[in-house]
């Protein structure tokens, strides 16, 4: 029975992995069937599906919807808008630039996904009002929401599990990350500048798209002029927002869970707004296919757990008998590539007493084992960019462009995140082993 439980979790969910890459079904209806199926097949008991959903990314992800909304009603993002706009004078590469350090910059100090939602919508008014390419933006954001979420412990959902667990500080993914985030951002810049020239140079030998890029600029600035921001409003977003980034800084001390803050953030916001925006109005806005996909996505991946899959290959790293640097390498690369497949959280999970156990059977060596916990944490953060389903942050930019009238195929993103994901693990890979040697 239970090796036919095992046949029936793998066949669902790499069946439901087939239908999400070709766009046969919409995502949300393969994961949900996907789940239902499994608990129609016994494979699951009810309250284990109900166990294997992270509710806490849930909330997380709820709260912080309802951060964006709030902020997007507020005029924030049109000002921000304009800003670019007029700084970049409608570039195609400083726009691009643009994003990639705003959405890297701001993925060190918020959630990666908060960032997704709140630079999205602005980046794909910007590239549709300039005719630029907004789908390789839209993908370039949801990547580097992710490489900038590497960096600290509440950039990305891993590295907060990592740094409660190991006891591991926001200093110290700061000052260990710093080095391979930082080279492989500037590798990446470049290869996607080199990569995507035709989409990224600039318009001034072209007098019709000058010409309509300035006509473009002028529309936006007239639109916002004539837009009168609210002052208190705007004011009490921008309180909201910081305190919210302040609350994330200093979790571990204030001793309550990411979901809950990120919950009362959203919470808290619209009560102070409430006289300027409806609170049902805010909550028809979440985007709700995305929350019901992750539910689904977390049933079937809990199925790949209680069946055994995910310990198979935790144990299949855990069990190789070579070097210490060839070990770092294992871990990277298996945590990485399995991420682009699957949601690195449950590998992140099951990984963690992995290497505490290693950790213990390397003490008293002269080996810094301390490096196994940042070749965990940089493949499961850098897998996630492959494809679509690998994080969080690039399913949510996904959906959010798709309500705004831009639709990514997986493929499309693939052939974006995957190079890049590579790069970035070759990176991590040559700071991993020279840091081993020091």
């Amino acid at each position: 029975m239970e090796n036919i439980d095992f046949i029936i979790a793998v066949v669902t969910f790499f069946t439901s992995l087939l239908f999400i890459i070709f766009d046969w079904v919409d995502k949300t209806i393969v994961a949900l069937f996907g789940a239902t199926l499994l608990l129609l097949t016994g494979v699951l008991s009810f309250e284990q599906a109900l166990m294997s959903i992270d509710f806490e990314t849930i909330a997380l992800l709820i709260g912080l919807m309802i951060t964006v909304i709030v902020a997007q009603h507020s005029g924030i993002f049109s000002w921000l808008n304009v800003k670019i706009a007029e700084k970049t004078k409608g570039n195609p590469l400083l726009v691009f630039i643009s994003f990639i350090l705003l959405t890297f910059f701001a993925s060190t100090v918020l959630n990666n996904a908060t960032v997704v939602l709140l630079v999205i919508p602005i980046a794909i008014a910007m590239a549709n009002g300039l005719s630029l390419n907004t789908k390789l933006l839209v993908i370039v954001i949801a990547i580097f929401s992710n490489i900038g979420g590497t960096l600290t412990l509440i950039g990305d959902p891993p590295n907060t599990l990592i740094g409660v667990q190991a006891k591991l500080s926001f200093n110290d993914f700061l000052v260990n990350l710093s080095a391979p985030v930082f080279a492989m951002s500037i590798i990446i810049i470049l290869y996607i500048i080199g990569t995507n020239w035709q989409y990224l140079k600039p318009h001034t030998r072209n007098l019709p798209k000058t010409f309509s890029t300035a006509l473009t600029i002028k529309r936006i600035k007239y639109k916002f002029a004539n837009f009168k921001l609210d002052k208190q409003f705007v004011a009490s977003t921008v309180l909201a927002i910081l305190l919210t980034i302040i609350a994330f800084i200093i979790q571990p001390l204030l001793g309550i869970s990411v979901g809950a803050l990120g919950m009362a953030s959203g919470i808290l916001l619209s009560l102070s707004v409430s006289k300027k925006i409806n609170f049902l109005e805010v909550v028809k806005e979440i985007e709700w296919d995305s929350i019901l996909f992750f539910t689904g996505l977390f049933v079937q991946v809990g199925a790949l757990e209680v069946t055994g899959f995910l310990d198979l290959i935790a144990n299949q790293i855990a069990s190789f008998g070579g070097s210490f640097e060839a070990l770092l390498l294992i871990i990277l690369w298996g945590i990485g590539l399995a991420s682009t497949v699957i949601n690195n959280i449950p590998f992140v999970a099951l990984m963690i007493p992995i290497i505490f156990e290693l950790q213990e059977q390397m003490a008293g060596t002269a080996l810094n084992t301390e490096l196994l916990w940042w070749s965990l944490a940089l493949g499961a953060c850098l897998g996630g960019n492959g494809t679509i389903i690998g994080s969080s942050s690039g399913l949510l930019a996904v959906d959010v462009a798709k309500k705004c009238g831009t639709k990514i195929s997986f493929i499309e993103f693939m052939k974006v995140g995957m190079p890049i994901t590579i790069i970035s693990l070759m990176v991590s890979s040559i700071y991993l082993v020279i840091a081993a040697n020091i």
